[in-house]
């Protein structure tokens, strides 16, 4: 064990002491941080240096530091760096492949399919129904002014709705009748302790992890959205209700039966493409369409009501803040008459609180990447195939040499007027090819 520890020490790259067995992650597993504190006491620990190496129990890792380095992993240098590295059991856990975790040329082909639902033309036509749901919302709120609300409820349910509706044509208006739905979607983001270890595990230790069958999606949760998602699937092809949205985007891939990847990137060897023409085909089967469809359903439970609480509480905690968006917001809608995309685009300074509070309450804490083909780092140091990068979110959004104050909610910050932030040191989506497609 004490031989593994040495592989940073061999190649010169400075590392923190690790711990027997666990390495630089005990502080995970006795619940003491969580992996973006875990990850941001490293980040504080080498001022200075571009990136330094850890070890996740006795595998060697790169946790990046410099912002140019960032860029150059996520962006410039992507070709090195294609996939995530989590490690999904295909035949047991499928409903987990989703585009974040498909690799390769897999994971290119998806993508290059789904990215025209995400134009500003269509997010212009999604507009209409989103309005319809903030109504929606509004109309929630006035009849319960003086009463107590869960608001964490009230904005799941409110995302669950915007998703549902913009993206998948439900009516889940009726938020009483989809508290089931809800609990269901819910319990995929509970976390007790074995589940949490199980995660660990898969994202340090892949091979244990599936000894555990350790899985993102619990086995129930699994069924009831499988259901859910194919009956509306065949309930739209048997009335032949066409809509110009996500899931007519995904019939139409499991009618064709198949998603290709058309040209043949020189950098992708890795990949082992043998067809001469550069095409290469995957099969889109039900199981491909159920779990893209779920990512998106579990991203109204928490990417967007995550998104809606800290925004709200960092209002509600800075009042003049508030008053100062609620009057931007105001003067743009006399201006316009009603809620427009152009008018939503015009609210520069609303933009700037949501920005701010993703900045402080980041969804994602840490950004992975696995290198998928040898890297030489400007200092020479060559980083292995296999070897999985840190690049820690949490820390870049709370360095002082970045964010002045970083534990203050100002923002002033992202004045776009200003443009004071440096490249690659906010990443509320990550960056490159491989950010949030949505």
């Amino acid at each position: 064990m004490a031989r593994k520890f040495k592989y940073w020490a061999k190649k010169g790259v400075p590392s923190p002491p690790p711990t027997p067995v666990f390495g630089n992650i005990l502080p995970m597993f006795t619940l003491k941080m969580n992996m973006g504190q875990c990850y941001r006491e490293i980040y504080r620990a080498f001022p200075g240096r571009d990136y330094v190496g850890m070890y996740s129990f006795t595998i060697p890792q790169v946790l990046i530091r410099s912002p140019q380095l960032v860029e150059k992993v996520l962006i410039k240098d992507f070709a090195n760096f294609v996939d995530h590295g989590f490690d999904v059991d295909e035949e047991r856990n499928w409903i987990d492949l989703s585009l974040f975790n498909l690799t390769g040329n897999k994971w290119r082909a998806v993508r290059n399919k789904m990215t025209p639902t995400f134009t500003s033309g269509k997010l212009k036509g999604m507009m209409e129904q989103m309005v319809v749901c903030g109504d929606h919302l509004v109309s929630y709120i006035r009849q319960r002014v003086g009463q107590d609300v869960d608001f964490t409820e009230m904005m799941i349910a409110y995302s669950t709705e915007v998703v549902g509706s913009c993206a998948f044509g439900l009516d889940v208006t009726d938020w009483e009748k989809t508290k089931e739905f809800r609990r269901m979607g819910q319990k995929v983001l509970k976390m007790n302790i074995p589940r949490y270890l199980g995660f660990l595990c898969m994202f340090n230790l892949p091979w244990l992890g599936r000894a555990l069958r350790a899985r993102f999606t619990p086995t129930d949760v699994a069924k009831y959205f499988t259901d859910i998602i194919l009956n509306n699937f065949e309930d739209r092809k048997r009335r032949g209700y066409l809509r110009n949205d996500f899931v007519q985007l995904l019939i139409q891939l499991r009618e064709k039966g198949s998603v290709e990847i058309a040209t043949k990137d020189p950098d992708d060897d890795y990949l082992s493409v043998t067809d001469s023409k550069g095409v290469q085909s995957f099969e889109f089967t039900d199981k491909m369409l159920v779990a893209q469809s779920f990512t998106f359903v579990m991203a109204g439970f928490d990417a967007m009501s995550s998104s809606l609480l800290f925004t709200a509480l960092e209002l509600a905690r800075h009042p003049e803040v508030q008053e100062k968006a609620r009057a931007e917001v105001k003067q743009i809608l006399a201006k316009h008459g009603e809620f427009t995309y152009q008018a939503v685009r015009e609210m520069t300074y609303l933009d700037q609180c949501i920005n701010e509070s993703f900045r402080l309450h980041p969804l994602v804490d840490v950004v992975f990447r696995l290198c998928t083909k040898e890297y030489t780092m400007d200092d020479g140091v060559v980083i292995d195939v296999g070897t999985k990068v840190i690049v820690p979110v949490l820390a870049l959004h709370k360095d002082p040499e970045y964010f002045p104050e970083p534990e203050l909610f100002k923002p002033e910050r992202f004045d776009p007027t200003k443009n004071t932030i440096p490249p690659c040191t906010f990443l509320p989506f990550g960056a490159g090819p491989r950010m949030c497609i949505g």
